[in-house]
């Protein structure tokens, strides 16, 4: 799911088209002139950044210029602002020595073509020019740039290459079985069929929530995969009306009643009859194979059971009667009436089971003595007589050994010799028994009861192997139900925890208030006593000056005394301007007082407006919480329908499950794993088997359906292409380095855009493949990683503009930029709170980031060089990256300190991917090996492939 590093991609895209044509006399633009401005100008001459004015993406845009004049002026060398730029020396050399893309300057030999091409009359090129002329680079480029876990844990999904590979089981016991995922219809543009799943390299990959589709990114196209669970009806083959009565144990005959009393022996694989055995003249009721499938014994409702002994050469039909018996048939009894069920250890036994759930069971005597003679006839064994009511029985050969299954209604099962009825093994289901199934080779049972798990038994030791909890949606589902409730109780407690908070930081600006208050009121008391002090300096300065007028009466005689008095008024006029200054300067005081007060009574209206604001806040998000947690209440409660039959696939590896809904659930017979489940039956499902050849067959005895337990991939749909002449051509931009899709199933989110020109992100609907939303150029350059937040409410981005960036998936509205990476940030991970997320990038470091506010919470350093992939773990705050120092690593994001480093790849690493139960991550790489470990302690567990050619 993360995006590769975008310049190893670049790299690589070169190798896609076709080399430059050389030897014409006339240079073509399309073919040598463009490939030039596109490597060394494009980057600062493009119209998303037209430096100058100037535009060198197009012919066309060439001709028209720049703010300086005509960058081209045909047939005249010498004139024009590009080559002059070109070749000069000096501080208008293009492009520039210090430039930030990695432009270089052109060579002699370059720079004398666009001489010639310019001499030529700077023709416009050829219309055939502009198709990419696509090669096929199967099996040539192998690097692993994108990779995702199903997360039912069923799939690694990789692409080597412009190849998808898909390990089934990768953290099984066995080595994964691969499969690719080709696109039948892929060709080139001339007509060769491409074994490809896009004719690029795959750069992003996504698995649904539902585990049932894949999205697959490549040049300016999306494939989306689904896998196939559906059923086909059985068109031949199965009489009409028939009833399948039995299968051998090896899953390639069965038994099947015709309404006309007779068996048809079938091949469990074609569906084709191998032969027709006619002896009964009633309804048959009961048929088994003996473990050796060379005998086959039947019964009918009235009483006459009979042992079919198969020659290896079956002729068309076999046909017994009293009268002429055939020499391979053999009358056992006219007298096994009310017969429900039955089982045969050997030619010489078979057990019975009746209606009243009791046991009938006939052996073969011994051999006369006499040469020739007959062997003596079946007889009752009164062993049996010891077991109650029994739901089923069966013929099990665990380590050669053959024995009998007795199932009893009670739900206990027992494993006895066909002689004498001894018990070897003895074990519990824990409830009646509904339906049970042995594997081919007889050292397995699967047994389903009335109610609780479904359980798998080792009949070697009695041990239970596997238990089947639920069935494949349920688990899912609850899964699902699960981390909405954890991950919205930790938001509630989060805003919850923030009311506490919001009253103290109210109670403190109350108290800031007061104390500005106190302040205010000592001001003012200050202003009144510098009032009295003006005042009574102002009297004085009165009193003054009315002696000055007097004493000017007498000036002649008191002259002196009006000099002191003069001197007197001078400092008194002193005192009064102090005296008004201090005045100023206290109400210039309380000007700032009342300002303060203002700023601290609106701080107190804020902070006890934001105390009901995240009130409501906590009541909204609180009922969130309240109806996920019914939702999970509701699920767990949920009573799943019983299960009707079971069936081992042919390896004794997978369980197949038929459900009273007419549903069929897989299960790993070895762990108890919901694999898949599967479409549902039309009919109701009264017997279910796995031929050979790995076909699921089922239904009532009218009907009957087949449904391939490989859960082959098929192609659903594609979404643009990278062919200018399709018509999906315009609907994306470029390669696409980045998808999603929403935690509810129904929107991806794809990233795409040209290198250093823009970033756009598209959302479509997955039913319609319509864009839902269209967020434009989110980024300035090229888009690199996105993913949905678990609530399905937010879209982070980050891209090659060193930014991340948080959008609603309602609007389209950009909520905010989170800054700080000095490269391209390669990747972006949710943790399942919603409030953290993590980015890794080019400058060797990873970021967390607090979502509500945008400010970084930690930075993990320590990487050689660039991060390329990042993820979160489970429920947890850990993230597992790669890097191209070939290390995939683990990391606490609360506290950036490194758990382990997962060790072996020993090549750069350009994915990573963490498992949704926590358990295990896969990374990839440049060797095209794909390294698995176990997250619990590093363990390497195995490598995909181990020794990839």
């Amino acid at each position: 799911m993360n995006s590769p590093m975008i310049r190893y991609a670049i790299l690589f895209a070169f190798l896609l088209l076709s080399s430059i044509v050389s030897g014409q006399e006339t240079v073509d633009f399309g073919k040598q002139i463009a490939p030039l401005l596109t490597r060394n100008c494009s980057a600062c001459h493009n119209a998303k950044k037209p430096e100058g004015g100037l535009v060198l993406e197009s012919f066309a845009t060439l001709m028209k210029g720049g703010d300086s004049g005509e960058a081209i002026v045909p047939a005249m060398v010498d004139k024009g602002e590009l080559l002059a730029r070109i070749v000069a020396t000096d501080d208008s050399a293009m492009p520039p020595a210090d430039n930030a893309v990695g432009a270089k300057r052109l060579t002699e030999a370059e720079v004398s073509m666009i001489k010639a091409w310019i001499a030529a009359g700077a023709p416009a090129p050829k219309a055939t020019t502009t198709a990419m002329n696509w090669r096929d680079i199967t099996g040539t480029l192998k690097p692993i740039y994108a990779s995702d876990i199903s997360p039912d844990g069923s799939y690694l999904a990789y692409g080597v290459g412009n190849v998808v590979a898909l390990a089934a089981n990768p953290f099984g016991a066995t080595t994964p079985k691969i499969d690719y995922l080709l696109d039948p219809n892929l060709k080139l543009a001339d007509g060769k069929p491409v074994q490809a799943t896009h004719i690029d390299l795959i750069q992003s990959i996504a698995f649904s929530p539902d585990s049932q589709r894949l999205a697959i990114g490549g040049f300016r196209s999306v494939k989306i995969w689904k896998r196939e669970t559906s059923f086909a009806p059985v068109a031949a083959g199965i009489p009409a009306g028939g009833k399948i009565l039995a299968t051998d144990m090896s899953g390639s005959n069965l038994a099947v009643v015709t309404p006309e009393h007779a068996l048809v022996l079938m091949d469990a694989s074609t569906l084709q009859p191998r032969t027709t055995l006619k002896g009964h003249t009633d309804r048959i009721v009961a048929a088994a194979f003996t473990p050796s499938t060379q005998t086959l014994f039947s019964c009918d409702a009235s009483g006459r059971l009979l042992r079919w002994d198969l020659p290896a050469q079956l002729p068309p039909e076999i046909v017994y009667t009293e009268a002429t018996p055939a020499p391979t048939v053999t009358l056992i009894s006219k007298e096994a009436k009310d017969i429900r069920a039955l089982a045969s250890a050997n030619v010489g036994s078979v057990i019975l089971l009746k209606q009243d759930n009791k046991l009938t069971t006939l052996q073969q005597g011994p051999v006369t003595a006499e040469a020739g003679a007959p062997p003596a006839a079946y007889a009752a064994l009164p062993a049996f007589d010891r077991f109650g009511e029994v739901n089923t029985v069966a013929a099990a050969k665990p380590a050669d050994a053959v024995q009998y299954l007795i199932a009893q209604t009670s739900g206990v099962v027992e494993i006895v010799k066909p002689e004498t009825a001894e018990t070897i093994i003895k074990f519990e289901q824990g409830a009646p028994l509904v339906a049970i199934a042995l594997n081919r080779d007889g050292s397995k049972v699967g047994i389903a009861g009335a109610s609780g798990p479904t359980k798998v038994w080792n009949l070697a030791d009695g041990k239970t192997l596997a238990t089947m909890q639920n069935d494949y949606e349920q688990v899912r589902t609850l899964e699902v139900a699960q981390r909405s409730v954890a991950r919205q109780k930790a938001l509630v407690d989060l805003l919850t925890a923030r009311v506490p908070e919001l009253n103290k930081e109210a109670e403190k600006e109350v108290e800031a208030r007061k104390k500005v208050e106190e302040a205010r009121t000592k001001a003012v008391e200050a202003i009144a006593a510098k009032v009295k002090d003006v005042e009574a300096a102002q009297a004085q300065v009165t009193l003054t000056t009315a002696a000055i007028e007097e004493t000017r009466k007498a000036i002649e005689e008191l002259n002196k005394k009006m000099l002191a008095l003069a001197t007197e008024k001078e400092a008194k006029d002193k005192a009064v301007a102090e005296a008004d200054k201090k005045k100023k300067d206290a109400e210039m005081e309380l000007t700032k007082h009342d300002q303060a007060l203002t700023t601290a009574t609106a701080s107190v209206e804020r902070a006890n407006g934001l105390i009901p604001q995240q009130e409501t806040l906590v009541t909204a998000e609180t009922a969130i919480l309240t109806t996920v947690q019914q939702d999970l209440e509701t699920r767990q409660k949920t009573v799943l329908p019983a299960t009707s039959a079971l069936a081992f696939d042919t390896s004794g590896s997978t369980v197949v499950a038929a459900a009273a809904d007419n549903t069929l659930n897989l299960f790993d017979a070895t762990s108890g794993k919901a694999i898949a489940k599967l479409a549902q039956s039309p009919v109701a499902i009264q017997a279910v088997l796995v031929s050979a050849d790995r076909k699921i067959i089922a239904g009532d005895g009218n009907q009957w359906f087949s449904w391939n337990l490989g859960l082959p991939w098929s192609l659903e749909r594609t979404l643009g292409s990278p062919l200018a002449n399709d018509p999906g051509a315009s609907l994306l931009s470029d390669r696409i380095t980045a998808l999603d899709f929403s935690p509810d199933g129904q929107l991806l989110a794809i990233g795409s855009g040209p290198p250093s020109r823009f970033g756009d992100v598209k959302i479509i609907a997955v039913a319609t493949g319509e864009v839902q939303r269209d967020l434009g150029e989110a980024h300035s350059d090229t888009v690199l990683g996105l993913r949905f937040s678990p609530d399905g409410r937010q879209l982070a981005t980050c891209g090659a503009d060193k930014l991340c960036r948080l959008y609603k998936v309602d609007s389209g509205q950009m909520i905010r930029s989170f800054e700080g990476h000095t490269h391209h940030i390669l990747g972006v991970a949710w943790q399942n709170n919603g409030q953290t997320i993590a980015t890794a990038s080019a400058d060797n470091s990873v970021k967390s980031w607090n979502v509500a506010s945008g400010e970084r919470k930690q930075s993990i350093a320590g990487f050689t060089k660039e991060v390329t992939g990042i993820d979160f773990v489970g429920l947890t705050d850990q993230v597992v990256t790669s890097s191209v120092d070939g290390q995939a690593r683990l990391h606490n994001a609360s506290n950036a300190q490194q758990v382990r480093a997962f060790s072996g790849a020993n090549t750069p690493l350009y994915t990573v991917t963490a498992s949704d139960d926590g358990q295990f991550v896969a990374a990839g790489g440049q060797s095209g090996q794909v390294w698995i470990w176990k997250i619990a302690d590093g363990a390497l567990l195995r490598k995909i492939p181990e020794d990839p050619k």
